[in-house]
């Protein structure tokens, strides 16, 4: 959360929403006083962190999350909402355990100046709301600063001894355990430190790349909803081209009504 008190506001009042649904626990990584007073008033745990770079907070806030005790986690920004709908059919696959790395596909844009709002089908999804298990995020997300006491070749690439590299924390302790290495230091590092855009390609790249499959969940509509503000990376105006516009009221109704309030008081202010 970061200085956008109106936007996040809708966006805890949506986690409100959920928990008729399922009881569950919140976690937030907060970049300004606003946004710690907003949780405050909700009750909402949180940390404080530089917004900025915005990967390194990425990072931060799994560390933190990976503290707690759970099996599952979702993962969004605080300007987006789901459906009670998505939610419930989330708690069911996370009954199952099943699948290790769950989201949705599409999603709708409601822009919170004009009251316009667009269904976004793209070829894939990545981003908003996607779940992870617990031992997915601690077998791809934890990477492993070692030094090696001998050279030695890992797939095709030589490590020379006395080298400092970063490894795959399983890898690591794999080579530790042969004696070839000393485990400096273990850190969480799912999006690359540096990146203040295409985060949801860096993370999914690296799932990818360590052999990741999601599960796709698809409903007939959309059934979450991704607020522009003046406060986002990606614009509204952005995706008229590669969506479809959908009804205002429609898209709201998935909302209690305290979130519809704040939204069509953001409309009219």
């Amino acid at each position: 959360m970061y200085n956008r008190p109106k936007v996040s506001e809708i966006y805890l009042l949506g986690l409100q929403r959920l928990k008729e649904v399922a009881e569950f626990d919140v976690l937030v990584i907060v970049s300004d006083d606003a946004s710690a007073e907003l949780c405050d008033k909700y009750g909402i745990k949180y940390f404080y962190h530089k917004n900025l770079p915005l990967g390194l907070k990425h990072n931060f806030m799994f560390e933190k999350c990976l503290e707690q005790e759970f099996d599952y986690v979702i993962h969004s920004g605080d300007d987006n909402v789901m459906s009670n709908e998505l939610f419930a059919h989330y708690i069911s696959l996370f009954a199952n355990a099943e699948h290790e790395y769950i989201k949705a596909h599409g999603l709708y844009f409601y822009d919170l100046f004009t009251n316009k709002a667009l269904n976004f089908q793209p070829k894939m999804t990545f981003g908003a709301f996607r779940a992870f298990k617990r031992d997915l995020l601690e077998r791809v997300g934890y990477q492993c600063h070692v030094v090696f006491n001998q050279t030695i070749q890992i797939g095709g690439k030589q490590y020379d001894k006395g080298g400092m590299y970063s490894l795959p924390k399983h890898l690591a302790e794999y080579y530790k355990e042969k004696n070839c290495c000393v485990i400096e230091y273990t850190y969480f590092n799912l999006w690359g430190n540096d990146r203040n855009h295409g985060l949801d390609f860096s993370s999914e790249s690296k799932l990818i790349e360590s052999g990741v499959k999601a599960h796709i969940v698809k409903f007939d509509e959309p059934q979450i909803i991704d607020f522009k503000s003046e406060q986002n990376i990606w614009s509204f105006k952005k995706y008229w081209t590669m969506s479809t516009d959908a009804d205002s009221k429609k898209v709201l109704s998935m909302l209690s009504e305290a979130e519809r309030e704040k939204v069509l008081h953001f409309v009219n202010c």
